[in-house]
């Protein structure tokens, strides 16, 4: 399993040092945003599909998207277009939206 971000930079970090401390925060920031960019929509459409108790072929037969795409999508190691999201969203009785992530107003 992965290590999150503190405990990866923890080694790095001199407690009594506010500056790299400051540094550490900012970057922890963009980090967490540049996941969340690649792995939300992934992570949010394996949900989805659990949820309806689908396995990644059942969906690939529902909206016409290879199982290996798929796959990858939810692992966040591809961007698919709107076209490919709009597909996905059908075969799980969903629908595409914009709405605010959380902690932002």
């Amino acid at each position: 399993m992965g290590r999150s971000f503190d405990e990866a930079v923890q080694p790095y970090l001199d407690a009594s040092d506010v500056d790299a401390q400051r540094l550490a925060d900012a970057a922890k920031v963009h980090f967490e945003a540049a996941y969340q960019h690649a792995f939300g929509l992934g992570e949010r459409l394996a949900a989805r599909r659990e949820e309806l108790h689908l396995t990644q072929q059942q969906v690939a037969e529902r909206s016409g998207v290879r199982q290996s795409d798929i796959s990858r999508i939810e692992r966040g190691k591809l961007k698919p277009n709107q076209a490919t999201w709009e597909k996905l969203a059908a075969a799980l009785d969903a629908e595409l939206a914009l709405v605010p992530l959380s902690g932002t107003s």
